[in-house]
């Protein structure tokens, strides 16, 4: 009878101290292709913080940091260590899941405060952003909103005594054309009463150049041109286009205020100083007259040709619009502070070199 086969039993184990074994509880980085099944564990609060992992510490949950994110900072500007313990932030959300009173429910819990406007990071919540001086910005405002309401006055008195004959010899459309144009100036300091953009640092162009056509323009023609008028045209917007540009600069300047601010300043030049422009020709025209033949140049010839100045401004205008629009640039301040400034570029200077050479 043979022995039966003795079979031998047993077991083997293998220790591992974990308390040396880091947990990242902090998520993977994009792209990342580690295996952590601990990634993405962490409690910082995602929206204003960020986890960062601490070695060393072991197998054991808490073992980051919630740091900052960029643009915000920590509310406790005295502290020494500007951040939240994970550990902290693990026993409190423990609390929050046993539906007990925790610091990691309430909204400002573990959460960091959004810097100031217009700073990229920040340690307190000083200001990066040049304060407007709202006292001044809105005096220069009022008194602009003060001369374009008396712009329309102007324009009825021409109107309602347009017969008399010293307002028939100053040419009462050319007056009105020479108010458009100024309105147009001014609208340039109302477009940028608020912060600087795109549309109003183009604005500020237009109504600049267009109404220094208008004001100029139906100014030179005033003179040029020394008759009797029996006719009653639009024209003194000049003026009120010039003022606007004060209007629009009264706020923060933007894009929409900056271009405004062109426009108005621009547009306003050209009606104002055209007219006194063609104003002057046409005086100029008839006293130079040897003949015995009257010489008759009305006002919708003048008008014609401030049209045409205009005209020009305006295409120079688009083409400006379009190719290179007005920025807002972000100056310093002697205090390293940030202002919102309408850049000038070469454009600004060619429109300045025209008006002088015009």
């Amino acid at each position: 009878m043979g022995c039966p086969h003795m079979w031998r039993r047993g077991t083997s184990g293998i220790d591992i101290d974990l308390r040396r074994v880091d947990i990242d509880q902090c998520p993977l980085e994009s792209g990342s292709k580690q295996l952590n099944i601990f990634a993405g564990t962490d409690k910082c609060k995602k929206t204003t913080t960020e986890c960062v992992p601490v070695p060393g510490l072991g197998f054991r949950r808490g073992s980051y940091r919630c740091h900052c994110r960029r643009g915000f900072y920590f509310p406790n500007t005295t502290a020494p260590a500007r951040y939240y313990n994970g550990s902290d932030i693990e026993e409190e959300y423990e609390k929050h899941l046993s539906m007990q009173s925790s610091l990691y429910s309430t909204a400002s819990g573990f959460e960091c405060m959004p810097c100031a406007e217009g700073c990229d990071a920040c340690d307190d919540g000083s200001p990066c952003v040049a304060a407007l001086n709202w006292v001044v910005r809105t005096t220069i405002f009022a008194l602009a909103c003060l001369v374009i309401s008396c712009l329309p006055i102007i324009v009825w008195f021409t109107i309602k005594y347009g017969h008399v004959r010293v307002v028939r010899a100053a040419s009462p459309a050319l007056l009105r054309v020479i108010v458009l144009g100024a309105l147009l100036i001014y609208c340039t300091t109302l477009v940028m009463y608020a912060r600087p953009s795109v549309l109003t640092c183009t604005a500020r162009v237009w109504l600049r150049e267009v109404g220094f056509c208008l004001t100029y323009g139906a100014l030179m023609l005033k003179t040029w041109r020394a008759r009797h008028i029996q006719s009653i045209e639009p024209y003194n917007a000049s003026a009120l286009l010039i003022y606007c540009t004060t209007l629009v600069m009264y706020a923060r300047p933007s894009v929409l205020t900056c271009t405004a601010r062109v426009w108005l300043r621009e547009v306003g030049f050209c009606l104002t100083y055209g007219a006194l422009m063609l104003k002057t020709w046409r005086i100029s025209v008839i006293f130079q007259v040897r003949s015995a033949k009257a010489v008759k140049i009305s006002d919708m010839y003048l008008l014609r040709r401030i049209g045409i100045i205009v005209g020009v401004a305006c295409v120079l205008l688009v083409i400006r619009t379009l190719v290179a629009p007005p920025a807002v640039i972000v100056g310093r301040t002697k205090d390293n502070l940030k202002a919102y400034l309408c850049n000038s570029d070469w454009w600004d200077h060619s429109f300045t070199t025209r008006k002088y050479l015009g």
